[in-house]
């Protein structure tokens, strides 16, 4: 006879409220002590590998002087304890690149952090945690996590049991998970970074009554993309209903409840997670069957110990499987060396690539491949190989050499030529949370004679379509390498031809910062009206002929769209007589384009009819141009009933251009082409 259960299928919900009636009746609890946790997301302070020695504890002796002054802003918060991040004094790069030396060096170095800061936090009477590599009396180097009590005393240590491959190549692994009692904060455990992403390390510390976790780390606690690593964290803390306290260098220092809830963030780089919490509450759990006020009760019982020798096997089967193709001293070098000259000589290859020296930065990176194997090098490397073949493609098969023309005939209009010569500069370096290429390309500024350069794809390609290119760069440079040249190779590559506008810039001193230069308008008009007029010339279709344009580029194209019934400029010759409208046009993470203080366009930006299709792309966490700025002309564009597709891509910043990258905005491209093919504009 086949039975079923009506609540088998709820056994798995540990954290839902169904039975919670069922106390109704009892007495209200006393309110529990709370004690106030902080977690530092400290700034990073990292040694430079090349100083010598005693150059290297000056600086780990500055360092304690700027986390002092972080110690000091959480105990005058009242904290009862403050985490500290991995690599607390910095040396991490220094041990890297001068292991022999370490061995001496770290003892002094840790000596100095436990005495300043232990001083420091025992002012306040606070708890403090801290980490750095430590060479112990054994000789050997572990990654250690110290906790010191309210007095500056230390009451304990932790060795790193999970380093990562490249870390166990100069250091030892610690072999326990100790957990130090103590009168208020309850039962304290430590772990340090890649720990937490083998979760056998939490469960460990959670059943030896473990009441919280002090987490030292530089990095989440899973491997992935997006928010998994903050995820995993709040599944450490929920699946041992423990709390967690995440202190990260630079940002993601967090307080996480027992019940998997992010009680407190850190806001700015050496900023503080500040949570009151009592560590011995928030552990309620059950089913609709069976309530716990403290879940441990039924989950630690419910576990099978004897199911899991697996857990322990050190040659599993799994390891036939997925082979390891360097030791762990040959993957310690390398991380050495990554976290030291690689990421120079990464620099030295860029700064090739930025020069437009082709052949020098593929054989540079190519290097670099052979050199630092499965490290971020290699990959960035091959992403920038991809970008450099590209170009090298262009230039095989493209049909002719790149011709320039200048704009304008005789003297250019609104322009006093007063602002020096034309110059080439490699861009400033930027981070990931700004940009996405973050390495220098080549830019352009102090342009007073416009032109447009005509890359022409090879005759067997050619569609007969061509775009104007508008490189951004805030109106007061051309990103010329990024947003131009690159963009040209792949239009070429879809049988397009790419015209890059070489517009004025840097803006005149009657053109305000932060509004939209005035002069760029008229020289992407000009150019529209010059391209069509050199159609039949140029193997081109009059019809045919659209804009794309990047960042400030991208409010160019935008604007040259949706101005084509005014000329901004007195027509000059017959080319003025045709028209500046573009039958399509493409901005991408533009600017400019939304009202600074209101959710609807800009002054000076409307849709009148006629308004070519137009295709919108833009990263969601573009903190440069931000998103709005397209969704909002998206929007506009419906209401005027004009054709047009928006693609925001999530977790995005400003700048990618048209590289290709195991992203998913790098598909932009390829959506574009469909648009367009859909569109009739690719034939």
């Amino acid at each position: 006879m086949k039975t079923e259960s009506r609540f088998g299928g709820l056994t798995i919900l540990l954290l839902i409220s169904l039975a919670a009636p069922a106390f109704a009746a009892e007495p209200s609890p006393s309110p529990a002590p709370t004690v106030r946790v902080a977690a530092a997301q400290a700034a990073a302070r990292v040694i430079d590998f090349r100083l010598q020695a005693d150059e290297a504890l000056a600086a780990v002796d500055r360092n304690l002087g700027e986390l002092e002054r972080i110690v000091d802003r959480a105990g005058e918060s009242k904290c009862d304890v403050l985490v500290l991040p991995e690599d607390t004094a910095g040396l991490l790069n220094w041990v890297g690149a001068n292991e022999t030396q370490a061995a001496e060096l770290l003892p002094e170095a840790v000596k100095r952090m436990l005495e300043r800061l232990g001083s420091a936090a025992a002012r306040y009477r606070m708890y403090l945690v801290v980490c750095s590599d430590f060479t112990e009396s054994d000789g050997g180097i572990y990654n250690t996590a110290f906790l010191l009590g309210r007095d500056g005393k230390e009451l304990g240590r932790y060795h790193k049991v999970c380093p990562t491959w490249g870390e166990a190549g100069a250091r030892l692994r610690g072999s326990s998970f100790p957990v130090f009692p103590t009168p208020d904060l309850g039962r304290a455990g430590m772990l340090i970074c890649y720990d937490l992403v083998v979760p056998e390390t939490a469960r460990c510390l959670a059943l030896q009554g473990a009441d919280i976790i002090f987490f030292p780390t530089m990095g989440g606690a899973a491997i992935g993309e997006g928010d998994i690593g903050v995820q995993a964290l709040r599944v450490r803390a929920a699946e041992n209903f423990i709390w967690l306290a995440v202190a990260q260098r630079g940002s993601g220092a967090m307080i996480v409840s027992p019940q998997g809830k992010i009680v407190a963030r850190a806001d700015d780089p050496d900023g503080l997670a500040i949570a009151d919490i009592d560590p011995r509450g928030q552990r309620e759990g059950g089913d609709a069957m069976n309530w716990q006020r403290d879940m441990r009760a039924r989950l630690f019982r419910e576990r099978n110990p004897e199911a899991f020798g697996i857990l322990t096997d050190v040659n599993p089967p799994v390891l036939a499987m997925a082979p390891i193709g360097l030791t762990s001293q040959e993957a310690g070098r390398i991380m050495a060396r990554t976290l030291t000259a690689g990421e120079e000589e990464f620099e030295q290859a860029n700064g090739l690539m930025g020069s437009g020296k082709t052949d020098e930065a593929i054989v540079a990176f190519e290097r670099l491949r052979q050199e630092y194997p499965a490290t971020w090098i290699d990959r960035r490397s091959q992403e920038r190989l991809a970008t450099l073949q590209t170009v090298v493609s262009k230039q095989e098969v493209a049909a002719d050499e790149p011709v320039v023309v200048e704009l304008w005939p005789e003297k250019v209009p609104d322009e006093s030529g007063s602002i020096g010569p034309e110059r080439t500069r490699l861009s400033p370096q930027l981070d990931r949370t700004q940009v996405e290429v973050t390495e220098p390309t080549r830019l352009i500024t102090g342009v007073s004679k416009p032109t447009i350069t005509v890359y022409r794809p090879a005759a067997e390609k050619n569609t007969g379509t061509a775009m104007l290119i508008c490189p951004g760069g805030g109106y007061w440079d051309l990103y010329w390498q990024l947003e131009g040249e690159e963009v040209a190779a792949w239009l070429n590559s879809i049988g397009v031809t790419g015209i890059i506008l070489k517009y004025r810039v840097p803006r005149r001193p009657d053109e305000p910062e932060g509004e939209p230069a005035r002069r760029p308008l008229q020289d992407s008009q000009r150019a529209v009206s010059l391209i069509r007029s050199k159609a039949a010339e140029w193997g081109l279709h009059p019809e045919r002929i659209g804009i794309v344009g990047f960042s400030a580029g991208g409010h160019l194209a935008m604007a040259t769209a949706t101005a084509f019934d005014k000329r901004s400029y007195e027509p000059v010759d017959d080319a003025d007589q045709i028209s500046c409208r573009p039958d399509f046009a493409i901005p991408v993470y533009s600017g400019y384009l939304k009202d600074k203080d209101k959710d609807e366009l800009a002054p000076g930006l409307r849709i009148p009819a006629g308004t070519p299709p137009v295709f919108l792309v833009h990263g969601g966490d573009d903190i440069i141009s931000p998103p709005e700025n397209s969704v909002l002309t998206y929007l506009a564009l419906k209401r005027a009933g004009v054709p047009a597709e928006l693609h925001i891509y999530a977790r995005t910043a400003h700048d990618f251009g048209v590289r290709t990258a195991d992203r998913p905005y790098s598909t932009w491209t390829a959506s574009c082409a469909a648009w367009l093919r859909d569109g009739g504009f690719l034939r």
